[in-house]
């Protein structure tokens, strides 16, 4: 089943210069560089944000969310959650956070 899977999905080959390449290494790079190319160019969506004010954080605002957290923050805010929460994708939920 992992063998039909790989063959269904993987690249065997390429057009490259008008040629069909299935060198393993050019079209390693050739994949490389078109996903490069694909993700570095900037897209213009058409969002505009012209002329919208935005609230501003404070400068007291700004030294609170910049402030280190203490331990008994981490704590209580951990405590408030539900034991039976996950706040990632491990699985490991909040019972286990609070009994370890």
């Amino acid at each position: 089943m992992i063998t039909w899977r790989r063959r269904k999905i993987g690249i065997n080959g390429v057009f490259y210069q008008d040629k069909w390449i299935e060198e393993p290494n050019i079209v390693k790079y050739e994949v490389l560089k078109f996903f490069c190319n694909r993700m570095s160019t900037l897209k213009d969506f058409g969002v505009r944000l012209d002329n919208i004010s935005f609230q501003k954080v404070t400068n007291y605002e700004n030294c609170m969310l910049m402030a280190l957290l203490e331990e008994l923050e981490i704590k209580e805010v951990v405590w408030e959650c539900k034991s039976d929460k996950r706040p990632g994708s491990d699985g490991v939920s909040f019972s286990f956070i609070k009994k370890n």
